[in-house]
């Protein structure tokens, strides 16, 4: 056997694991999945979250709302990928995302069971730009929140996998 047929072999079978590998982790068979923080976007899989109230006071907890009025338990793991905020404080705001087990609305203790996955702190200048990208995991089952050093308005964007 040569060198260019055993080369060719090899590449065959690298190609062929991970073909199975996609196959196996279920990338193959859905066309919505992330990788790092680029993900492939379809109408049906974006999430777009808001707070529950108008304003979240300055360090308080506060669980996602989608659509508004409803909080939000994912059905399968969701990636956060984009922040958008008004501050209401001068200097930094402290911006952290975790998911519950339960929900908590504008309140200063974090929610039972809280898991902080997403931990930044931002400029009011920053902030004001909106669009911030982000990137939190949040499991399937669980209520993603956010808690803010700085009152004010949010919203998330995140993609349903």
């Amino acid at each position: 056997m040569n060198q260019t047929t055993t080369t060719s072999i090899l590449l065959s079978i690298v190609g062929l694991a991970l073909l199975l590998w996609l196959g196996i982790a279920g990338v193959a068979s859905n066309p919505s999945y992330c990788v790092g923080t680029s993900c492939t976007k379809t109408a049906s899989n974006i999430i777009d979250l808001t707070a529950s109230v108008a304003s979240i006071t300055d360090g308080n907890y506060d669980s996602f709302n989608s659509p508004k009025g409803t909080y939000y338990l994912t059905t399968g793991i969701l990636d956060i990928i984009q922040l958008n905020g008004i501050p209401l404080k001068t200097g930094g705001e402290g911006i952290m995302i975790g998911y519950a087990d339960t929900t908590v609305s504008d309140d200063v203790t974090i929610p039972a069971g809280g898991i902080i996955v997403f931990n930044s702190t931002y400029s009011g200048e920053q902030m004001t730009a909106n669009d911030q990208p982000i990137h939190a995991t949040i499991p399937a089952g669980m209520y993603p929140f956010i808690h803010m050093t700085g009152a004010g308005a949010v919203q998330a964007i995140g993609i349903l996998r």
